[in-house]
């Protein structure tokens, strides 16, 4: 919805208001060739959606690495309520967070957002 859009946008403007949602409705911070995250505000929806890259799986898979995902998957509490995903297409493992609107305010949108990408996002949250 418009709505969730026009405030997702808000509370990136107040972090820094060079920050907004572009056309598709995301916004990309990126601290490094490494680590960023990305904001989506469907257009036609009520929620809000933080994905961020967490690694390239490696071409030689250690014993036990998806069951360790999967552990991180059931203990969310230790993922910050993210889910983990693989994204096939680039091969990357993906922390996805996805909160309804109405359940958020600016300062849990700056928190959740901070817990995720903890390095995109220092200069602009004070712990």
């Amino acid at each position: 919805m418009v709505k969730a859009r026009h405030l997702v946008n808000n509370w990136l403007q107040i972090l820094d208001e060079k920050f907004s949602l572009d056309d598709s409705g995301r916004c990309f911070l990126q601290q490094d060739n490494q680590t960023g995250i990305v904001l989506y505000a469907p257009e036609q929806g009520d929620e809000v959606f933080i994905y961020s890259d967490l690694m390239r799986v490696p071409d030689d898979i250690p014993v036990g690495f998806y069951e360790q995902i999967l552990t991180l998957n059931s203990h969310t509490a230790r993922t910050g309520g993210a889910s983990i995903t693989f994204e096939p297409s680039s091969n990357q493992l993906l922390a996805i967070f996805c909160q309804p609107i109405q359940a958020l305010d600016g300062q849990t949108f700056q928190n959740i957002s901070y817990k995720i990408c903890p390095s995109c996002l220092n200069r602009y949250v004070s712990s």
